[in-house]
């Protein structure tokens, strides 16, 4: 009897332990994730939510500039903007005019604080976007 208990309860810790571990480190530009500045950490979380997600809905994004330089803003977010919203919709809330001018915003709502609000629809020209968003925020 004791040795049938002995069998018993080896064939159960066999078969509880969890015998794997999964590990993994988040690289991105030779930079792990730990030791990134936040915007660069925000800005990679959001590249994986977009490219591990095969929906198309659109996106509702809130300042995905903060915490960035002006250089990762223009080198790496902008241009990740444009190649992602030929496939979704993407709905930006940003402080930054750069954003939408560099990322060819099709849609610009300018809200400033004393609520006034400027719908600009599909300029081509963006100095003349720039002109807008300027004057709106004074």
């Amino acid at each position: 009897m004791k040795k049938h208990q002995e069998i018993k309860d080896l064939t159960k810790g066999l078969l509880t332990e969890n015998w794997f571990s999964i590990s993994y480190e988040l690289t991105y530009q030779n930079d792990t994730f730990n030791k990134m500045s936040d915007g660069k950490k925000a800005f990679v979380i959001l590249k994986l939510l977009l490219e591990f997600s095969d929906k198309e809905c659109p996106i509702l994004i809130d300042q995905p500039e903060d915490s960035l330089d002006n250089r990762a803003i223009y080198n790496e977010l902008v241009a990740y903007l444009k190649q992602k919203k030929k496939k979704r919709q993407i709905i930006l809330v940003t402080h930054n005019a750069n954003i939408v001018v560099n990322a060819d915003a099709e849609e610009v709502v300018v809200a400033n604080q004393h609520g006034k609000i400027q719908r600009i629809r599909t300029v081509l020209n963006s100095s003349i976007l720039l002109a807008a968003l300027k004057t709106r925020n004074r």
